[in-house]
């Protein structure tokens, strides 16, 4: 085998390698949605872009109600079963180029770029229905619940992120 198809194999490998290592630091190793670092970046960015082109933008915070219970209930290995399904099902439900990850605990962003509120607000709300209507292994004497808090107004006037 010459030199030059040998270097383009080792190129290649190490391409994917490379490709392989920068998605797995911008996912949640538990839940495989973006974890905090990535969805807080990337809320910089669109926030920044929305600015810049004047186009909305709509952010959502979502999380599990009364997640402490269930993990005393359940323990923390049910605790993560619950998230890991909960993160399924959001993903599942929005729409190509929203962006939805984990930001602390039982906390998630969710950001609908270039989006306007009846489109996010339906995906929050078709979000909060499929998790209530879900059925969630090893809860019995409870269901899971979510809520969420949205953002509809230009961001540059409500949102100082820390």
């Amino acid at each position: 085998m010459g030199k030059v198809p040998l270097l383009h194999g080792i190129l290649h490998r190490a391409s994917h390698k490379l490709k392989n290592i920068q998605e797995d630091a911008q996912r949640d190793t538990l839940l495989g949605c973006f974890n905090r670092r990535y969805i807080v970046a990337v809320l910089e960015e669109q926030k920044q872009l929305a600015d810049e082109a004047g186009i909305s933008l709509c952010l959502a915070v979502m999380g599990l109600d009364h997640f402490k219970r269930i993990n005393d209930e359940l323990d923390h290995l049910g605790g993560d079963e619950v998230l890991r399904s909960f993160a399924r099902v959001a993903r599942e439900n929005v729409r190509a180029g929203d962006l939805f990850g984990r930001y602390g605990g039982e906390e998630f962003l969710l950001i609908f770029p270039a989006t306007s509120p009846l489109p996010a607000l339906n995906t929050c709300e078709r979000i909060r229905a499929q998790v209530e209507s879900h059925f969630w292994k090893g809860l019995p004497k409870m269901g899971v619940s979510s809520a969420f808090a949205a953002t509809f107004a230009p961001l540059r006037h409500l949102w100082r992120w820390p």
